[in-house]
């Protein structure tokens, strides 16, 4: 949990100094080495009263029998296509889940994404989604040509937002975790590569906690509240072969860095084959790996953002 999010309890000078030293999370105070040389500025006392404040608003809370069961009793609910050999492969990815896609520019990733979230819309009325724009090309009427004449009423249970950092997402995932008027049953960060790819480099280790703890955000939000997340994700060249790690035989794997993948409970990696006559743009879907469901491969037309089923002459 980010110490932001608690300013009730810290005054807001005291969270400027831990945050100058650091400590951005309630684990960064909890377990930090030596805290009290870290922050000088912070009498001894006041940090350990901080620290015991953070551990009473941090410990899980009772519930009782009847809380639990329904706590325990949501409904899995898949990522549906509505393309047959899709959604074999995608049957175990889904709710409670925080999901990658990744691929090179041009493979579908936002299209798949979009396709997704609005046939959810369409098929729940109480389905509703967060879309977290972070290039600024969010486009409503790119979202119209997935629905009928009659279904505009749909893109009013889908909210956008702009967030150009990491800070702007981390303010729009803490507002969802306290806001009970409103809360999504997906989110969509499109893409996430933008926000955290200039934070990677290789003289500090401050961006990869960001990312580290983003990501944790994310996931203790997909299981706190049965959310589905689609992070989608750019590619990379990939030019050693490891065969101990994923896309070992693949010219391309995705951004920001191999440890990425695994704080994710999915990943999807879409790519175009290299010569193929099917009319369309001919791509690839690979479920690469799942905490929850075998890898598996499906191959798929994406014609004007719209997708469907290959020839059965061209499937192998």
């Amino acid at each position: 949990m980010r110490l932001a999010t608690v300013s009730h309890l810290i005054p807001q000078e005291d969270l400027d100094h831990l945050t100058a030293a650091g400590i951005i999370t309630h684990s960064d105070l909890l377990f930090h080495i030596n805290a009290y040389a870290a922050v000088p500025q912070i009498p001894r006392r006041t940090l350990d009263r901080y620290a015991e404040l953070l551990v009473e608003h941090v410990s899980a809370k009772p519930l009782d029998l009847f809380q639990l069961s329904e706590e325990v009793t949501h409904t899995f609910e898949p990522l549906y296509t509505g393309v047959p050999d899709m959604d074999h492969v995608l049957r175990g990815v889904g709710s409670s889940q925080v999901i990658e896609v990744s691929g090179d520019r041009g493979t579908g990733k936002t299209s798949l994404a979009l396709h997704i979230i609005m046939r959810a819309l369409r098929s729940d009325a109480q389905t509703c989604a967060l879309w977290i724009d972070t290039a600024g090309d969010f486009s409503p009427e790119r979202c119209l040509a997935y629905l009928g004449e009659h279904e505009a009423d749909v893109l009013e249970r889908l909210h956008a937002s702009t967030a150009m950092d990491a800070d702007a997402i981390f303010e729009l995932l803490d507002e969802l975790d306290v806001n009970t008027d409103w809360r999504p049953t997906h989110i969509i960060i499109d893409n996430i590569t933008a926000v955290l790819s200039p934070l990677l480099t290789a003289v500090s280790a401050q961006g990869h906690s960001i990312m580290t703890v983003l990501m944790r955000q994310l996931r203790l939000l997909a299981r706190s509240h049965n959310l589905t997340i689609l992070v989608l994700n750019t590619a990379t060249s990939n030019p050693t072969a490891n065969p101990a790690q994923l896309f070992s035989n693949s010219p391309r794997k995705p951004a920001l860095g191999p440890s990425f993948t695994y704080m994710t409970d999915a990943t999807i990696w879409l790519s175009k084959p290299a010569n193929t006559n099917v009319e369309g743009e001919h791509t690839t879907l690979e479920l690469v790996r799942s905490r929850f469901s075998a890898p598996g491969k499906s191959q798929y037309l994406l014609i004007n953002g719209m997708f469907g089923s290959l020839p059965e002459a061209t499937q192998h």
